[in-house]
């Protein structure tokens, strides 16, 4: 059978007996789950047991590519991941959130898809420390011992790339660190040494003594028709490098204020090379060398300096290359880096407040603007030692070693713990479908609309932030009909001058599971953010890739599956509307402000007026009618399924 757009095939791999096979795939749920995001979230519904451990080999650990992977489609190089990830939901409960993780990079996605799959599942736990090789039909559960402890993640993926290179160049990589291997809370899989994966979900990889996956593919991907997909992708490459934002990456425009001793322009001054994903045009990443100071010389591999710079301001850091080194030190133990900078940033404070003692990190003293301090602090945390220990173990476990609930009582920070995750405090810019609600709304609080780059710490003005993203209204309403919102819906979202945040967003998440699914950037800064997101465009590109004709709204109808089925994932595990939480911190501040220099800090909506709990609850309410699920408890109702095609679901 021909296959167009897909690869054809699942590969099962089994750690524990080292045992493979492989199932051709089944067009026709291709066709219902358009694959990535889709068909990874469906096998997971079938295979993850419901109040499963994470860290058990009950666990999965599924990866997939979407249709326009491999092709000549600009950023369509995405590895989808969905797991049972590790870490509480809340203090109180043990339940575990299954959800999806995306990430581009140099060549995974792309080599996996051309080894022939468009989905691996992998399961149980290997004897002894291992790594995937999956090289065309070649594919082996293979010793890893000598990789184990590795400090270096970067070492490692070069190590394993090499090792496994063939006659289409080197493979692609998803390793973890010693953060994962030690089961630390925070740690992450990062994918060719430039994109991360699964944040928190690393020590899933760990829990099976799996170090990484590595692919090589030299099969190729056959399209329907190339002709036509050739000339979508040129047209959706011209619009990319057309943009106003073309080759300015993510700039270093936050960053003006030198409160904090920084230099103006940092990101700039520190830029060695810019670093795209396969098939992106315009690189969003960089490569950095520290230039003056006690580092100077230091070259650091993706450091995100845009990140790390106003991270750095909350640990009081004065010498900008210091937070480039703490944040490549986190990077390269398999750690995410801004988990350990804010838990760095939590614990030092309860040191300064007596909270905690010396005793309870080893004899260490920490303190703030104290690089050796931090240095050492994060040590602990990924080697699980003294208080490390509880860190590893995330905000739940350190509150109730300590005494004080990080959920609620947070202490001079922009981050507001939720879940297992921290969401940024949609306080800095306001309440809409890009900051707050979909916080509350995604599980792990993802956040979808919009990038949210906003101060952090007690002492950073508000003009840090970007000015040229604030969109007007007529900005809202294009992007709308660009994720695909039909008229009417259009109808219910925009009503006087202003429009409905709970309404809106119901389309912002199908939107982004169409892009999940077919393996394109949802992300991409400014400027591949606005071209690709293009629902419209993408269903042609669907259809030519595949050959299934398929209209706009019916592939942003497999969006809405899509977000169902995920959905439907965590409710089984016991969630409801009331795990739809409004961050305590949030509602403390509706009605008193957060005080900054720069002025105090209500909770506002997107248009500036102050937002109470009444309206958040408004707005959940009509993004649940909007979906049209049960609004009391928040989750699908049997009509609803049985309208997408998920009633075998519904049970």
């Amino acid at each position: 059978m021909d296959y167009y757009g897909y690869a054809g095939k699942t590969l099962y791999v089994d750690l524990e007996s080292c045992s493979t096979r492989v199932v051709p795939l089944d067009l026709d749920e291709a066709r219902k789950f358009v694959g990535g995001a889709g068909l990874t979230s469906k096998l997971a519904f079938d295979l993850i047991k419901p109040g499963a451990s994470p860290l058990s080999p009950e666990n999965l650990i599924i990866l997939g590519v979407g249709p326009l992977v491999g092709t000549m489609v600009p950023t369509a190089c995405k590895t989808n991941l969905t797991m049972k990830f590790p870490g509480p939901a809340s203090r109180s409960e043990s339940k575990y959130i299954v959800d999806i993780s995306v990430a581009g990079g140099k060549r995974f996605g792309i080599m996996l898809k051309n080894a022939g799959y468009d989905v691996v599942v992998i399961t149980g736990r290997a004897r002894k420390p291992s790594h995937l090789k999956i090289i065309d039909d070649d594919v082996q559960v293979c010793d890893a011992a000598d990789l184990r402890g590795k400090t270096d993640i970067f070492e490692t993926t070069d190590e394993l790339s090499s090792r496994h290179k063939g006659p289409t160049g080197k493979a692609g990589a998803m390793a973890i660190g010693k953060a994962g291997e030690n089961l630390v809370n925070g740690a992450i899989a990062f994918v060719d040494n430039m994109s991360t994966i699964g944040t928190f979900g690393g020590a899933v990889f760990g829990s099976k003594n799996l170090k990484a996956v590595v692919t090589l593919g030299s099969k190729g991907v056959k399209v329907a028709d190339g002709k036509k997909l050739m000339a979508l992708a040129e047209k959706l490459r011209q619009e990319i490098i057309t943009h106003p934002g073309f080759g300015k990456g993510r700039p270093a425009g936050y960053l003006r204020s030198t409160s904090a001793g920084y230099p103006d322009d940092l990101t700039s001054r520190t830029k060695v090379g810019r670093v795209a994903c396969a098939s992106c045009p315009d690189p969003c990443k960089a490569d950095h060398e520290i230039k003056d100071g006690k580092f100077a010389g230091t070259k650091l591999l993706d450091c995100r300096a845009h990140y790390a710079f106003y991270h750095g301001r909350r640990l009081r850091l004065e010498e900008y290359g210091e937070i480039l080194m703490l944040f490549d030190l986190a990077t390269r133990a398999g750690l995410d880096m801004f988990t350990a900078v804010r838990m760095l940033h939590f614990v030092s404070r309860l040191y300064e407040r007596g909270i905690i003692s010396s005793k309870d990190t080893g004899g260490l003293e920490i303190k703030r603007g104290d690089f050796n301090s931090y240095r050492k602090l994060l040590e602990q945390y990924i080697n699980r030692q003294h208080i490390g220990e509880y860190m590893a173990q995330g905000w739940y476990a350190l509150s109730d070693k300590v005494g004080v609930d990080a959920a609620s009582d947070w202490m001079d920070g922009a981050s507001i713990v939720r879940n297992f995750d921290t969401i940024t405090d949609a306080r800095f810019d306001g309440f809409d479908p890009g900051h707050g609600l979909a916080a509350i709304l995604r599980p792990r609080g993802q956040l979808l609309l919009q990038d949210t780059m906003y101060p952090a710490g007690e002492d950073i003005h508000k003009e840090t932030c970007f000015p040229e993203w604030k969109r007007s209204l007529n900005d809202v309403k294009r992007d709308c009909v660009e994720m695909g919102a039909p008229p009417e819906a259009m109808d219910r979202i925009f009503t006087g001058n202003g429009f409905n945040a709970g309404r809106l967003e119901k389309h912002a998440e199908d939107a982004y599971a169409v892009y999940d699914c077919l393996g394109v950037c949802s992300e991409g800064g400014r400027t591949t953010w606005e071209p690709v997101r293009n629902v419209p465009l993408l269903a042609e590109m669907y259809t030519a890739a595949t050959g299934f004709d398929i209209t706009t709204q019916e592939l942003k109808k497999r969006g809405e599956r899509v977000w169902n089925l995920q959905k439907l994932l965590n409710v089984r595990e016991g969630f409801t509307r009331k795990d739809d939480e409004i961050p305590a911190l949030w509602l403390k501040n509706t009605e008193t402000p957060l005080k900054l220099k720069g002025g105090e800090k209500y909770l506002v909506d997107w248009f500036g007026r102050r937002v109470s709990t009444a309206d958040i609850q408004r707005m959940l309410d009509d993004y649940y009618d909007e979906r049209g699920w049960d609004i009391e408890k928040g989750v699908p109702t049997r009509d609803k399924l049985f309208e997408l095609g998920l009633e075998r679901f519904s049970s």
